[in-house]
């Protein structure tokens, strides 16, 4: 028979011991690995998620460019301002970015409106009216003027700011007026943001 070899009990692990039975166990423990911390637990594609939504939101509110006083080549334009295709005003509103005095066209630079024109859906054009409707109204509270050197956009309209002069001597900007009452948004140029 040759030499007896001695075996050896393993050593029981602590999942063997009789105490465990039938006691449940962290995941994390019966798994073998180390529990992680709740920023680990944050999935890969939240953080950059919420980035994008922190820069849009800046976006969305920031406030468009200094516009300029008006000077001895700023246009005055004086009331009555109606809607066009409602009245026999020389003035008229298109749309909350857009105006027509006489044959000229005129879109407000800095902002961008819910289109009316044909606007995309219905909130688009509840938009778009409470956008115009607003712009007529501060349009009529007084003579407004054109400022800004007269440029064109691919649509051929001409590209001015509209302010007016307060008792105070500061600029009013009606673009930047319906910006803050959140009727239109910035708008630099480049591809717009839907409002459906």
């Amino acid at each position: 028979m040759g030499d007896l070899i001695p075996f050896r009990r393993k050593k029981r692990s602590k999942w063997t011991q009789p105490d465990d039975y039938g006691r449940v166990l962290p995941t994390s423990t019966w798994q073998g690995r180390p529990r992680r911390s709740p920023w680990q637990r944050i999935r890969p594609w939240l953080l950059p998620l919420l980035f994008l939504v922190l820069l849009g939101w800046n976006y969305l509110t920031a406030q468009p460019d200094e516009t300029l006083a008006p000077d001895a080549t700023s246009q005055r334009i004086d009331p009555p301002v109606t809607v066009c295709g409602q009245g026999r005003a020389t003035t008229c509103v298109v749309d909350g970015d857009t105006i027509k005095i006489g044959e000229r066209t005129i879109r407000i630079l800095g902002i961008d409106a819910p289109e009316l024109h044909p606007p995309r859906c219905l909130a688009e054009a509840q938009k778009g009216l409470q956008a115009r409707d607003r712009l007529v109204a501060l349009a009529n509270q007084g003579p407004f003027y054109l400022t800004g050197a007269s440029q064109r956009d691919e649509y051929g309209r001409e590209l001015f700011n509209l302010v007016r002069l307060r008792p105070d001597k500061t600029v009013q900007s009606l673009g930047n007026d319906l910006v803050i009452e959140g009727l239109v948004r910035n708008y630099s140029g480049g591809s717009r943001l839907p409002w459906c």
